[in-house]
């Protein structure tokens, strides 16, 4: 008796959005937290004095790091 076998195709693996960047591709910036401003030091009074973040060069975002910016995992 001859059995008829169903072979399973390979399929794609599904693509799922970035829990990181919410499919953005975008991530909040790890040094500045999202301002894009870091302290660098404070004035004779005490208050801080901001500068541009390094890390975001002042964007409030970087690529995310997990989809590689492409949004998608």
């Amino acid at each position: 008796m001859w059995q008829h076998r169903r072979y399973k195709k390979k399929e794609d693996p599904v693509k799922r959005r970035c829990h990181r960047c919410r499919g953005n591709g975008r991530a909040p910036c790890e040094i500045c937290k999202g301002t894009g401003e870091v302290v660098k030091s404070r004035d004779i009074h005490g208050r801080p004095i901001s500068s541009r973040c390094d890390g975001c060069f002042g964007l409030k975002a970087i690529r995310c790091t997990v989809c590689g910016g492409e949004g998608f995992v």
